[in-house]
């Protein structure tokens, strides 16, 4: 997955706009000049550094009643 900016207007994205694109589709549109500026997806900043563990909960807990 990439994040591109295209230059023209491509519905349903405008000239300016960011698109996150397939890898195939992103590589397609930077090389016919409809698009500009690849970033990966997830941008670094974003992204985690490594795997996240999972997390477990406390579980399911009602109310007593009564």
């Amino acid at each position: 997955m990439k994040i591109v900016t295209f230059t023209r207007d491509m519905r349903p994205w405008q000239k300016g706009q960011d698109a996150v694109l397939p890898d195939d589709i992103a590589r397609k549109v930077l090389a016919s000049g409809e698009a500009e500026n690849p970033r990966p997806f997830p941008p670094q900043d974003v992204a985690p550094a490594g795997a996240v563990p999972p997390t477990r909960g406390r579980g399911y807990s009602t109310r007593k009643r009564g």
